[in-house]
């Protein structure tokens, strides 16, 4: 069997959130087909429990593990040497030199890399290229430049100009490394076209891989114990609550939205499910019918009993797992546009999901679902899951991408 270096930049385990989730079913696919050599960071102490669970996929696992605070402290060093913060925060002598090691005495000839940053430990952006023999694929996932604008355009001095700089000294990174590599991948078209239009040079490797969902873990006849109370219209939302776009949605939601909701529905109950939630969100449970949750043991309860499931995302990138996960469980879905790019459009699906980004349009959307029957089964939407978001066959695209023929610097792609 071949061996292939696949770096991540977070432990691909347990896939429970948005990048753990394509990594982890990446990393699994992977095993079926080569000797797979793991590098990876971890920026979560309870994450370091499931450093053996990896074994079951890969030859062998290097783990760094990194304190946040510290790394990002460290990544401003990047404003001195002109660098991408990003590259900065996961910058390491000691990966570095298990890279060099595993390449040397392996003698493996192909890489994947997961999210940009991980680029530069197999040659990606520097001039003095030592893997330009090598046939690397990079999983960039989504465009991280454009949401460092889309942040940018979000915050006040000196953050915007902060986030401004990030987003053109790593557009910079990734156009460089798109040039340099065999193939760049997205997890969308729509991000895939993007790209396009921004490394016209490297236009013609540049391929999307969509996400997939387990849809026997999310599974609405699995006899799922019910968290609500009988009493209860439970409006959900999940996600890593520590994640900025996720705290910006809940909080317009939660002041914009919510309240003409709860007027009209005194039963209804918004639920805010994730782990890590910021001080800010933990705000929000003093609103009326507002619940934050924090961790939970498992969220697919959460989702299949509630009425609706809410993605009020205005600053997104690529595909939704949390929708796709939510659409499998056969739930009404309301989501802005943002939420749903590069999940609809793939047929005649009218009712797969409602989709608004106004918030009266919102608010009137969820209160004349909320005074039907509720909840309600969509059974279009897991059929539109299971026809389009497979991951057997996405990774049998990504599969051909790294089997094909020659090195980053060849033209037989």
């Amino acid at each position: 069997m071949e061996d292939i270096l696949y770096l991540v930049h977070r432990i691909p385990y347990p896939p429970n959130k948005g990048d753990k989730i394509r990594s982890f079913n990446i990393l699994r696919f992977l095993s079926e087909h080569y000797r797979v050599h793991l590098g990876t960071f971890v920026d979560d102490p309870d994450d370091l429990k499931f450093v053996d669970e990896l074994r079951q996929w890969a030859h062998d696992v290097k783990i760094i593990q990194v304190s946040p605070l510290k790394r990002k402290l460290a990544s401003i060093f990047g404003l001195v040497t002109g660098e991408a913060l990003s590259n900065r925060f996961y910058a390491s002598p000691e990966m570095q030199c298990w890279v060099d090691q595993k390449i040397y005495e392996q003698g493996i000839k192909r890489v994947l890399l997961f999210s940009s940053p991980m680029a530069q430990f197999v040659g990606g952006g520097k001039k003095k290229d030592t893997y330009a023999d090598i046939h690397r694929v990079m999983d960039f996932v989504d465009v991280d430049s454009e949401k460092w604008f889309q942040y940018a355009d979000n915050h006040r001095f000196p953050m915007s100009w902060l986030y401004q700089r990030e987003g053109v000294t790593l557009r910079g990174f990734e156009c460089a490394v798109a040039e340099q590599f065999a193939a760049s991948v997205f997890v969308s078209e729509n991000e895939a076209r993007l790209f396009k239009n921004i490394a016209v040079n490297s236009a013609d490797k540049i391929v999307h891989v969509l996400n997939g969902v387990d849809t026997q873990a999310f599974d609405p006849a699995r006899p799922w114990l019910n968290p609500f109370s009988s009493d209860e219209q439970a409006v959900v939302f999940t996600g890593a609550m520590d994640y900025w776009a996720n705290v910006e949605a809940v909080t317009w939601f939660a002041k914009e939205v919510w309240p003409a909701v709860r007027v009209k529905c005194p039963k209804a109950v918004f639920y805010i499910v994730g782990a890590k939630p910021s001080e800010s969100v933990q705000e929000l449970a003093k609103l009326p019918q507002i619940v934050v949750t924090g961790a939970v043991p498992e969220v697919k309860p959460y989702v299949r009993h509630a009425c609706i499931c809410v993605a009020p995302l205005r600053i997104a990138r690529g595909i939704q797992n949390k929708v796709l996960e939510a659409l499998a469980m056969e739930k009404v879905v309301v989501a802005t546009p943002e939420a749903m790019e590069g999940i609809s459009g793939f047929d005649d699906d009218t009712d797969l999901a409602l989709v608004t980004g106004q918030r009266l349009v919102m608010a009137d959307t969820i209160i004349s679902e909320l005074e039907n029957d509720c909840p309600r089964a969509v059974e279009s939407s897991r059929r539109y899951v299971e026809k389009h978001f497979s991951w057997n066959s996405h990774l049998t695209n990504l599969l051909e991408i790294l089997k094909r023929k020659g090195c980053s610097g060849c033209n037989e792609h």
